[in-house]
């Protein structure tokens, strides 16, 4: 098993659904953290590091289920390491 450990940024529509956003992407993937970040004026965006097997699938799969969740606006890649 080849782990991609990968860290995202996830920005959102709206404000009002978060938790709820955090918790469809739990469904929708191996997280291995996940949390809230102010980045100011009381806007907030998702951080969550996700695992990927890259021999199973790629995270492009992973990319496009995360943005199909109602609400996801935005997702970008801030980081990946091999495990």
């Amino acid at each position: 098993m080849a782990d991609v450990a990968v860290n995202v940024k996830i920005s959102t529509e709206s404000q009002d659904n978060l938790e709820d956003i955090m918790e469809k992407i739990k469904k929708t993937c191996r997280v291995n953290a996940i949390k809230l970040e102010e980045i100011g004026f009381g806007i907030k965006i998702i951080k969550a590091q996700i695992f990927v097997d890259d021999k199973v699938e790629g995270f492009d799969a992973v990319e496009e289920r995360i943005k199909a969740i109602k609400g996801v606006n935005e997702l970008d890649v801030l980081s990946m390491d091999r495990q």
